[in-house]
């Protein structure tokens, strides 16, 4: 038997698509702000979001006939008919936020109309017990939210705690801020002031505001910032990018807007991201907030319940604009001088000696290892030949010698077999941290105070993800405390991870809880694996291009022979490969 829903069930199922938490009930609110025309907006949440938001603006208000109108699913003033849909200019359309929200949480609407001698209010609590009122307010509209998602049960055990969801509004309330720069916007979060934007219509300015002084110093322009549409292929790009030596090793401040929206774009982030690449090799990601203005034709926005996807109508076209816009700002920017270069090689000889250091404390394990049965290596440097090259016989493999300072080879049943001497070490170092970590889950690591604690700088979408699993980070031996609502001071830290990667585990911590871990697989031995990526698995493992003893040599390729584990690094690239004897053969066409 088919039903007809129930309007009330309808808006519960369509608040479950478009508002699934404080922050996307907040941008839905603050996006009609916007089209209504507003300059100035104030944002104020408490308990999260969860218990209270309220959103001030002071744009073209309603009339009792519109305000009435307002929460009724599919009411809008954005569209008439279908060929609308085909070129949207506003931030919303569809007609569904409002009723949405209202059907999962008691709602006020202030407004009122410029020269109007009264206002209106609405009241409703969980969609129902509508009622509209006069009332004296300012010119604009003001909207309250209360005890969102109190009567769904359901939905409230996937909210994360009041300050996480605090974190989340003041992430998207950043986004929106960038996109306006026409708009000033103030954002307070139990009763203090976290945002404040000028509204003069000045992108530095705006950007400054939302990143900080320290950051947007290190940005480069991209573009004239001439909104018009100019060129003839009608894209526009313009923004600023972070400087090739200012990198991050996440994506989490690549911001990208397209038409004053703040979107997810994998056309956007690959074509700046190759851009990069196509200046310097570098690994790191850039820092940005790139603008792009494109035909409203030429785009699709209404692919995702909550706007945040976009696709183009022609995907080549906008990656072109991207990529050449952005390549030609770096290359104009990108100037290697010595200085920079001395230190870049400073600080590699400072993790070679590192590297060196670590090496030492494993020394007396391979030394301990049975080796009675072997012949002894033969250092070989005869016709001149500057790579170490060597003979060791242990059982039922030789150690032939040493390529280019990086590949061991051995003879073993009728076999070569070439070892990747960094991919393999570090794969080694990497299980003995995450043996360790899960050895010591219940008993914390064992950790080192800091001389000088290091802080670090988070975005709140980070901070969000840290607070929570911020007793699984301690108990990996990583104690930091929280300076203000964006920035820890890291103050102990494991011996195997060193303050070098502190930092940069705490990064990537920061996704677990929104990204999830694999099925079976506990948040403490994520981070532990996590840790050994960032930590000791690089730092300390044999380098390619650097010698190494003998001794550590026939340790490493003991180890690779014999360990099951070890048949690829950390990273997932092989640690060895084989050539059998007939496949040389062939190839001498024996």
């Amino acid at each position: 038997m088919i039903n007809l829903l129930d309007i009330h069930i309808a808006n519960l199922i369509a608040a479950g698509e478009v508002v699934d938490r404080p922050s996307s009930a907040l941008k839905e609110i603050v996006e009609n702000s916007i089209d209504a025309n507003a300059d100035i907006i104030t944002i104020e949440i408490k308990g999260g979001g969860i218990s209270y938001i309220r959103v001030t603006d002071n744009g073209d208000g309603m009339t009792a006939e519109d305000l009435g109108r307002a929460i009724l699913r599919h009411a809008t003033s954005k569209i008439k008919d279908e060929k609308d849909l085909e070129k949207i200019t506003t931030l919303g359309f569809r007609g569904e936020a409002l009723a949405a929200i209202s059907s999962v949480s008691d709602i006020k609407i202030f407004t009122k109309i410029k020269d109007a001698q009264n206002g209106y209010m609405l009241e409703s609590s969980s969609g129902q017990n509508i009622k509209i009122s006069e009332a004296g307010c300012a010119n604009g509209t003001t909207v309250v939210i209360e005890r969102l998602f109190s009567k769904i049960p359901a939905r409230q055990k996937f909210l994360k705690r009041d300050i996480t969801e605090g974190m989340y509004c003041k992430w998207i309330t950043e986004k929106i801020a960038l996109s306006n720069p026409n708009v000033s916007f103030k954002f307070i979060q139990d009763n203090k002031q976290k945002i404040f934007t000028p509204g003069n219509g000045n992108y530095k300015d705006t950007v400054y505001s939302v990143f900080g002084d320290e950051t947007a110093e290190n940005l480069i322009p991209v573009g004239d910032f001439d909104e018009k549409i100019g060129d003839e292929e009608n894209i526009k790009v313009y923004g600023f990018v972070s400087r090739i030596e200012n990198g991050q090793k996440t994506r989490v401040n690549e911001n990208f807007f397209v038409n004053g929206r703040y979107v997810y774009s994998k056309t956007i982030m690959t074509a700046i991201e190759e851009a990069y690449k196509s200046i310097s090799e570098t690994r790191t990601f850039p820092i940005c907030a790139l603008y792009v203005k494109v035909d409203e034709s030429k785009v699709d926005i209404n692919v995702h319940p909550q706007k945040m996807e976009i696709k183009f109508s022609d995907e080549k076209q906008v990656y072109s604009a991207i990529y050449y816009a952005v390549k030609e700002t770096l290359g104009s920017f990108f100037e290697p001088d010595a200085n920079f270069a001395s230190k870049e090689k400073a600080d590699k000889k400072e993790k070679q000696n590192i590297s060196y250091r670590n090496q030492g404390s494993e020394k007396k394990e391979r030394q301990s290892e049975n080796v009675s049965e072997t012949r002894p290596l033969r250092e070989n440097s005869e016709n001149g030949i500057s790579e170490k090259t060597y003979f060791y016989e242990k059982q039922n493999y030789k150690i032939l010698g040493e390529a280019f300072f990086g590949y061991i080879l051995i003879e073993k049943d009728e076999k070569i077999i070439i070892i990747d001497k960094h991919a393999a070490h570090e794969r080694i170092i990497y299980d003995i941290i995450i043996k360790n970590a899960v050895k010591n889950k219940n008993s914390n690591f064992k950790s080192q105070l800091l001389f000088v604690p290091e802080e670090l700088e988070l975005t709140p979408k980070e901070a969000a993800g840290i607070l929570e699993i911020e007793d699984e980070i301690k108990n990996l031996g990583i104690i930091f405390e929280w300076k203000n609502d964006n920035t820890l001071s890291i103050t102990e830290v494991p011996s195997e991870i060193g303050d070098a990667s502190a930092g940069a585990i705490i990064k990537e911590a920061a996704y677990l809880s929104s990204e999830g871990i694999s099925p079976g697989q506990t948040v403490f031995e994520k981070l532990a694996q996590i840790s050994a990526k960032k930590s000791a698995a690089c730092r300390a493992a044999m380098k390619s291009g650097i010698s190494d003893s003998s001794e550590n040599i026939a340790w490493l390729v003991e180890k690779v022979l014999n360990y099951e584990n070890v048949r690829y690094c950390p990273h997932g690239r092989p640690v060895a490969f084989e050539i059998t004897k007939s496949d040389i053969e062939k190839q001498f066409k024996r």
